[in-house]
């Protein structure tokens, strides 16, 4: 499965590109907003990981654009400012998790095995 991470964290972002890969996913980096909407126009991802808050900072709506790029993309919010309108307003997006970090590797890739199951089901039907 493809799948984006849109985080400037690089220490985060090659720990979670290893544990993925481990699992058979391919997982490309973007460490900027923009980087994630050239990254959008040139592959098919199944699943996007977000920073909110590096998208909340630059004042641009990565998930509406996210969205305009591929509407079947599921996409994972992550913040380390866990807020009640935070989360509310990345729902109401569509973000089909919010997930508030530190959080656990298990956690992500929990995720990414409850997307990856989807989809092989979409594709038997």
């Amino acid at each position: 499965m493809e799948i984006l991470l849109v985080k400037a964290d690089s220490a985060y972002a090659n720990q979670m590109k290893k544990r993925m890969g481990q699992y058979g996913h391919h997982l490309d980096v973007a460490e900027s907003l923009g980087e994630a909407m050239s990254l959008c126009s040139s592959n098919e991802y199944a699943l996007v990981f977000v920073d909110l808050d590096q998208a909340q900072k630059s004042g641009n709506d990565v998930i509406g654009k996210l969205r305009a790029h591929r509407s079947d993309c599921r996409i994972v919010g992550m913040t380390k400012e866990n807020s009640r309108s935070l989360e509310l307003s990345a729902r109401r997006q569509g973000v089909i998790f919010y997930m508030v970090q530190p959080a656990d590797d298990k956690y992500a890739e929990t995720i990414v095995q409850y997307v990856s199951d989807q989809l092989n089901q979409q594709r038997e039907e």
